[in-house]
């Protein structure tokens, strides 16, 4: 994939409008590099799809943006971004009390042994994250605000990852 067509990555932005829905969709379909977080899960052979990177890019941008006292256009659609899971958030959702590991894979994680990429337990570490960041999200939405967003709830999810007592998950990949 090149930036021939948009000039840089700032050109990107420009030609989809500031449109995070948008700045996604060409992230996926014309870059292969930044939508390669993908499998089939081992045993019902459905299509996760993360796109980590995919969605990391507008989320950095978003809070960039905002912080940039109005030097940078923020994004339209935001709430398109989606959660963002990589290997903190299972780790602070887990000294939450929102994600429970089975005996074994409590072990596994608390011992700092390898859990393969694209493995059963990988996936569904990455599954489940996905499905209560969404639903946390959701909650917050309801609660506080209409506007709450994922450059918020990721980056208080990934600092309570980072300070939570106990390992993450160790997965040798790139897709964290």
């Amino acid at each position: 994939a090149s930036l021939a067509p948009y000039g840089s990555f700032a050109g990107l932005f420009r030609a989809k409008g500031y449109d995070a829905e948008q700045i996604i969709a060409a992230l996926a379909t014309e870059f292969p590099a930044y939508a390669g977080d993908r499998w089939f899960h081992p045993v019902t052979k459905q299509l996760l799809v993360f796109d980590k990177r995919v969605r990391l890019m507008p989320l950095m941008y978003e809070g960039r943006a905002r912080s940039s006292a109005i030097a940078m256009p923020t994004l339209l659609n935001v709430g398109a971004i989606g959660p963002i899971i990589d290997y903190q958030l299972p780790k602070a959702l887990r000294a939450e009390g929102v994600l429970e590991y089975s005996p074994d894979l409590a072990y596994t994680v608390d011992e700092g042994h390898l859990i393969a990429p694209g493995s059963e337990a990988e996936l569904a570490i990455r599954g489940v994250t996905y499905d209560a960041v969404e639903t946390l999200l959701n909650l917050v939405r309801a609660a506080r605000s209409p506007q709450y967003s994922m450059v918020e709830l990721d980056f208080v999810l990934w600092v309570r990852g980072r300070k939570a007592p106990g390992r993450h998950h160790l997965t040798l990949t790139t897709a964290y």
